[in-house]
């Protein structure tokens, strides 16, 4: 126990540590002010701008010299979260995207609630008597007496936090009579303020006390009259609690505020839904007085809240968040995120620069809206990780620490945030051992190490949220400051007066930025990070996308993928079709010179990036520009063996082979990209030169291919695919297999070592792609291939963990193609595990090419013989017999070689001629490698008999 002890003291040593380095910002904080260079004029006159110094550090002990460097720490933390971040508006409920956001309560919070409801207060409230049930009652009255008896229970509430002062000040304000009397006789549909619930919830807690007091002394009376009357004072009080109740469980789906309020309340027993347990008395008919008490002390005790969420749906949120943070866990995704902020925020600079020009140009048509954007905005923005950097290291450390973003919002749409666990301070964590609370503090340990992956992301997103946030604001301040200097200039001030009134007002916004600036700097970051809030149908669709359902089977994330294509949609042809962007543009103004920015220069780069992929900038073929590839099948596995992949850029090199480099994800700019290659695809093979001329329409069709490549359509491609088999049969088959499969994978993510973190390790220490076809015996020694599809499934699930996990993927038979040849999924090179660029390369020559240009070629072997399906061994013994040679001739892939490059082939002209060649030359190898593997396998060769 000692031991223990001695743990936990220093457990706690190196919490206060972090504490001091990462703690919550003081809200009184001096920020060091910051100076633009047009002010410096202004110092001359008026001297520096007064600033707190801190007092000189003194030498002492360790604990003196770590409290003061954890103080001037905080101080400095203090100062860059006010320069980079707008803080956590003051609202209790705050509206984030679909979800309210509440609060969390501080500990004074709760003991202030308890004191006021009677926890620790032993006198409670006050009551006056009720008159019997057969007098008048004065309702005005009543709550006038309660009013009366109960000041000091009101001072006592007053003492608590900022959170109760306001609720208590705003209920003095509209008076606490006024308030209890409106919920006893409170209409339907009203919504409600958390003062008011406050006051209702005292009387309903005292109602409650009194009623079930008052219902054991009329059954503890022996007096007949005296009897009754006790029982009619008692169904009184308990009339009066269930309106109380009724108007509480009422007004909760009403007010957003009631929510915070209902929040402390159910830690200390008031449970609204008790109402419907007392209407169930109410209403039975024909139930005498006394058998009504006995029913109503029968109920639960109301100290004993029930507000706990089902065991189902909190496992689907548990199971949810352990799967969407393995599929974050890859170096990759998180190299993917940091890049693609930095390039977005860079090529936000560029936009700003020509939407400044465009400004510039379209403000000298006299009458025109002189709101314009200014080109040093773009100078700021591309400046901005320069100016920011260590103030929003430091706000994204104790992000990272404190696991909360600022604002609440982030790239994790799940509907709870925290599903394993209450916290992920890691400082509160080490609090909760050293109290004693082990419970608590494993529980929330293994839900920090579960949401580590999710917990980085957050940083990376705080870092370039405190860039977006920083710069905006002085964006909006040089803006407004030359407004004002422009507006004086126009009313006869001098220059110098002029000059002093901009450089003022723009530091007074850099330095205590209005509401409004705030506001639009916070949209800003969200916007660089692509968290913007969605509206209209897509906001509307946000609850029904976080639903764990959603997460496993088909969407995994949602919210940040449709800001990225929203975003690359505005600088894409797309945008022609909206008509809200001929208003902006009429309407002139800031907004106009940024959507003429966003198309000149999406226009641009789609437009020379396409020339590229159409070989048209250069010798043919020396640069080949992949989008998202083919869609037909064939063609892509054509384009897989040659070594080419979908969103990148190839280059020939000397020997004639292919270097290429992925281009994908670093958005907006790689969808913008995708959409120019894709466009030159498809005006390859497009004959209709009307289609060619409607360049929003293949920008439609580069969009879609390029959606179905993000991670919110995992899935969908799948579903889609398998809902549209003309046999309504093997679509319910395969629809089967893939819900099972889909709930395998997520369940199979619990185990630590399945990931995409240990999957990308897996790809360097073996670039070999595995084959995850059905294992030749399952876990209890089955057949898996003849199994029901919905346990197929489970085996897909578990084979497709097996290749992604470094122990187990040597176990399973290597993945080949067409040729018998083992497909890669990699270099084996260490950079892959944690580099957003992907290095290939790749060949485009001879029969794949040609296989490729064509499409619709030759396929891989089907998967099932008259309908017997196949496992991995046996699917590869095919493959490689098909690729030996039959009675003396060559192999599959020499005789097709020699078909393409004769001359009877070089005369064939048409598409289909050239195809139906290829597929009699290789129809024999295809039935050869059937034959021998019936002839390997017996009885396999019998169930395919007994199938025909």
């Amino acid at each position: 126990m000692a031991r223990v002890t001695e743990d936990l003291d220093e457990m706690q040593a190196a919490a206060g540590v972090q504490q001091a380095l990462f703690p919550d910002a003081p809200a009184e904080e001096t920020v060091q002010p910051e100076i633009a260079p047009e002010a410096q004029e202004i110092l001359e006159v008026t001297g520096p701008i007064a600033t707190d110094e801190g007092e000189p550090v003194q030498v002492a002990g360790l604990v003196d010299v770590v409290t003061d460097f954890g103080s001037k720490v905080t101080k400095r933390i203090a100062e860059a979260e006010k320069r980079v971040t707008p803080g956590v508006p003051p609202e209790d409920i705050q509206q984030v995207g679909e979800r309210v956001v509440v609060r969390q309560a501080d500990p004074d919070d709760i003991a202030a609630l308890e004191t006021i409801v009677g926890k620790d207060y032993t006198k409670g409230l006050n009551l006056p008597a009720i008159m019997t049930a057969s007098g008048e009652f004065d309702l005005a009255g009543y709550m006038q007496q309660v009013k009366n008896l109960n000041r000091d229970l009101f001072e006592r509430a007053r003492r608590g936090t900022l959170n109760y002062d306001t609720l208590l000040g705003l209920a003095e304000q509209q008076g606490t009579d006024r308030v209890l009397k409106k919920w006893l006789t409170r209409e339907p549909g009203q919504g409600e303020t958390a003062e008011d619930v406050l006051a209702a919830l005292i009387l309903a807690r005292d109602l409650t006390k009194q009623t079930g007091r008052k219902f054991e002394e009329a059954r503890a009376a022996n007096d007949p009259a005296a009897r009754q009357q006790l029982f009619a004072q008692a169904a009184q009080y308990m009339t009066m609690e269930f309106t109380l109740y009724s108007n509480l469980s009422g007004a909760t789906s009403e007010a957003g505020r009631l929510l915070y309020a209902m929040q402390q309340a159910q830690k200390i027993g008031v449970d609204t839904r008790r109402s419907d347990e007392l209407l169930k008395i109410l209403e039975q008919e024909g139930v005498d007085i006394e058998h009504l008490g006995e029913m109503y002390l029968a109920l639960p005790a109301p100290a004993r809240p029930q507000f706990t969420q089902g065991i189902m749906s909190k496992g689907a949120d548990v199971l949810t968040e352990v799967f969407i943070n393995s599929i974050l866990s890859s170096p990759v995704t998180h190299g993917v995120n940091i890049a693609g902020n930095g390039i977005f925020s860079f090529y936000k600079g560029v936009e700003e620069v020509v939407a400044g020009g465009i400004g510039a140009v379209r403000t000298m048509r006299p009458g025109a809206n002189q709101e314009r954007v200014y080109m040093r905005e773009g100078m700021i923005q591309m400046d901005g990780i320069r100016a920011a950097f260590l103030d929003a290291l430091l706000v994204s450390g104790k992000a990272f620490i404190k696991e909360e973003a600022g604002d609440f919002a982030s790239k994790i749409d799940v509907r709870n945030q925290r599903a394993i666990g209450t916290t992920g301070d890691v400082t509160e964590i080490f609090n909760q051992a050293r109290q004693g609370n082990y419970g608590a503090a494993t529980v929330n340990t293994l839900g920090t190490a579960v949401r580590m992956s999710g917990r980085f992301l957050l940083a990376e997103d705080e870092f370039f949220k405190a860039i977006g946030y920083r710069s905006s604001v002085h964006k909006q301040a040089l803006a407004r400051s030359l407004s004002l200097y422009d507006e004086m200039i126009a009313g006869g001030k001098s220059v110098e007066e002029a000059k002093l009134a901009a450089a003022e007002l723009r530091n007074s916004i850099i330095n205590d930025p209005p509401e409004a600036v705030m506001t639009t700097a916070r949209d800003a970051a969200r916007e660089l990070t692509f968290q913007g809030d969605l509206d209209g149908f897509l906001g509307n669709m946000q609850p029904f996308m976080s639903h764990p359902a959603t997460k496993l089977f088909g969407v995994p994330f949602f919210k940040t993928p449709v800001n990225v294509l929203k975003e690359v949609g505005s600088r894409s042809p797309m945008v022609l079709a909206n008509p809200g962007f001929y208003s902006t543009i009429k309407a002139g103004g800031r907004e106009a010179d940024m959507a003429m920015a966003k198309l000149s220069m999406g226009t641009a780069i789609m437009g020379s990036f396409s020339m590229m992929a159409a070989g048209q900038s250069g010798p043919q073929n020396q640069v080949i520009i992949i989008g998202a590839g083919p869609t037909d099948p064939q063609a892509r596995q054509a384009m897989d063996r040659l070594g080419l992949y979908p969103h990148t850029i190839n280059i020939r090199q000397a020997d004639g082979t292919y270097k290429g480099v992925t281009y994908s994800r670093l958005d907006p700019l790689s969808g913008m990209l995708a959409i120019a290659a894709d466009y030159a695809y498809y005006a390859q093979y497009e004959d209709d030169n009307d289609v060619l001329t409607n360049l929003a329409t293949a920008a439609g069709l580069g969009m879609y291919n390029y959606a179905l490549e993000m991670p919110f359509l995992e899935g969908v491609a799948d579903l889609s695919r398998i809902l549209n088999q003309p046999d309504p049969g093997l679509a319910f088959e395969q629809l089967q297999s893939f819900m099972s499969e889909r709930a395998s994978t997520a369940a199979l993510s619990a185990i630590p070592t399945v990931s995409a973190f240990g999957a990308g390790i897996e790809r360097v220490q073996n670039p070999h792609a595995s084959n995850t076809m059905m294992p030749p015996v399952g876990i209890f020694n089955e057949d898996p291939t003849q199994l029901p599809p919905y346990m197929r499934g489970f085996y897909t699930a578990l084979q497709k963990a097996k290749a992604r996990h470094p122990m187990f993927s040597d176990g399973l038979p290597p993945s080949l193609n067409l040729w018998g040849e083992v497909r890669m999924q990699g270099k084996g090179v260490g950079y892959e595990l944690w580099s957003p660029v992907r290095i290939s390369e790749a060949k485009y020559r001879g029969l794949d090419k040609e296989l490729m240009t064509l499409g619709d070629g030759l396929s891989m072997p089907s998967r099932k013989i008259n309908g017997v399906l196949l496992n991995a061994e046996q699917y590869n013994f095919m493959i490689r017999r098909m690729n030996e040679p039959v009675a003396g001739e060559p192999r599959l892939l020499d005789a097709l070689n020699e078909l393409i490059y004769s001359t009877d082939y070089g005369l064939l002209v048409t598409k289909e001629d050239k195809l139906a060649a290829i597929r009699a030359t290789a129809e024999p190898y295809y039935a050869a490698g059937r034959k021998l593997l019936m002839a390997e396998d017996p009885s396999l060769a019998d169930r395919i008999n007994a199938a025909r």
